[in-house]
């Protein structure tokens, strides 16, 4: 069997990548600043930035397709599934 190393396919992969004592004061140092100005020091995840978007886009996205797609074809005919 053969393999690869592991930096092979992703050569900027956090595995390869070692942080050094003073990136970590850095970033100490930015999120204390942070946090001693009362803002938050942590950056929001994508859960809860999606959390916070509004599902009306998604909707009308939806609606569309379905004017579009659905609109005067059946889906077998659509995807050329019907009987003759």
């Amino acid at each position: 069997m053969f393999f690869l190393p592991l930096g092979a396919l992703c050569p900027d992969s956090i595995f390869l990548q070692s942080t050094s004592s003073r990136d970590i004061r850095q970033r100490n140092e930015q999120f204390s600043s942070k946090a001693r100005a009362g803002k938050n020091p942590v950056n929001a995840s994508r859960k809860e930035r999606l959390a916070k978007q509004s599902p009306i886009p998604l909707w009308a996205l939806g609606l569309i397709l379905v004017v579009v797609i659905g609109g005067g074809t059946s889906t077998c005919s659509f995807l050329g599934l019907h009987r003759s």
